[in-house]
């Protein structure tokens, strides 16, 4: 996509926008206040590695956001990403930086967009956005694409998101998940840097994002979703080798079960750190299972298996991770998770026990 209709295209969107919210900005409201919300990973884990043992208590991740409503068309969201800087003569400090920086544009109103926003900044992108609606144990650790490197959860842009058909019957949305509640689906589409959020744009290329998500029996089985993402781009250096990414996923959830089986094909990241040694994006393969199976309301057992491949010349180098846990839910999203890791790529092998809570707030 060249960039001018790119540009054109987002202009018309927020004139379109702006015009609609006219009436809405110009009302007289009532002052609104400033949303606060947190939500904390703290966790003591046990490592061995090679022979080696090592155990720690540490902060795995904690996120600190502040929202503001100006009216029922525009608000806007600041994240706090803090971490625990783990290089360099910094290492040890807890370092703060951005996760969400954006304006969020809705399209009530507007004919076949009344379920439609539009945000502007720094964003999610579509797929694992998506992902973490399903697999709600991010305190366990990041996602399957970005955890084998494929690319993050956030990045420089702007991101569509639209419900296909209307919502879901309220009583599945309150009961099991609210997010994407569109009743046949939901699209997700954008155009980004490409690096992620905690690097700077190191060629001139944008990375074109999307997600496609089907509800094929809204009401026999709501919850079962058909979803396709796309991501064409550069890797994130300045030779900007292609990035291709196709991924293809069926999930389903309902109050006792969650599960997602997804399966990703194409070539390089969108870091543009894997290729060879002539700077060409490598092969890639793999799949992702996950299932969650919840029991006397409050406690939960999670697995999941994980299976990356990238090419190097005429072999492939595989790398597999098993994960195992026992959750604790309590006070409205709180949760305290015992879980075992097992990382086992080729000629190495690494086991992670630990035990982690979620703070929310």
């Amino acid at each position: 996509m060249s960039r001018l209709p790119l540009a054109l295209f987002c202009s018309l969107f927020l004139i379109a926008v702006a015009l609609t919210a006219q009436d809405s900005l110009n009302a007289q409201r009532p002052p609104m206040g400033i949303d606060i919300s947190g939500q904390w990973f703290v966790a003591y884990q046990n490592v061995e590695e090679e022979g080696q043992h090592s155990n720690q208590f540490f902060l795995r991740r904690g996120y600190v956001t502040f929202g503001k409503k100006f009216n029922d068309l525009i608000s806007v969201r600041f994240t706090q990403d803090i971490i625990t800087d783990r290089e360099g003569s910094d290492a040890g400090n807890i370092e703060m930086r951005l996760k969400y920086l954006y304006i969020r544009l809705k399209t009530k109103g507007m004919p076949g967009l009344g379920q439609a926003y539009l945000d502007f900044g720094m964003v999610s992108r579509p797929w694992l956005d998506f992902e973490e609606k399903i697999n709600r144990y991010r305190l366990q650790g990041t996602m399957y694409a970005e955890r084998v490197g494929i690319m993050n959860s956030a990045d420089f842009g702007l991101t569509f998101v639209t419900l296909l058909g209307g919502k879901l019957d309220e009583s599945y949305v309150k009961s099991v998940n609210d997010a994407f509640p569109g009743k046949y689906g939901s699209v997700s589409l954008g155009v980004y840097n490409g690096g992620g959020y905690y690097a700077l744009e190191k060629n001139n290329g944008k990375t074109l994002e999307g997600r496609l998500s089907l509800r094929p029996l809204p009401v026999q089985l709501p919850g079962l979703q058909l979803t396709y993402s796309l991501a064409l781009g550069e890797g994130n250096i300045p030779e900007g080798p292609d990035w291709r990414l196709h991924l293809a996923s069926l999930s389903y959830a309902v109050p006792a079960f969650r599960s997602m089986i997804q399966y990703v094909d194409g070539t390089g990241n969108s870091f543009g750190s894997l290729v060879d040694e002539n700077m060409l994006p490598r092969p890639l393969r793999g799949y992702s299972l996950f299932g969650e199976y919840t029991f006397a309301r409050h406690f939960s057992l999670i697995g999941r298996y994980d299976l990356f491949s990238a090419r190097s010349g005429d072999t492939w180098e595989d790398g597999r991770r098993t994960i195992a846990g026992f959750c604790y839910h309590f006070l409205h999203g709180q949760k305290v998770l015992i879980n075992a890791d097992v990382y086992d790529p080729e000629g190495h092998r690494e086991t992670v026990v630990e035990l982690v809570a979620e703070i929310r707030f």
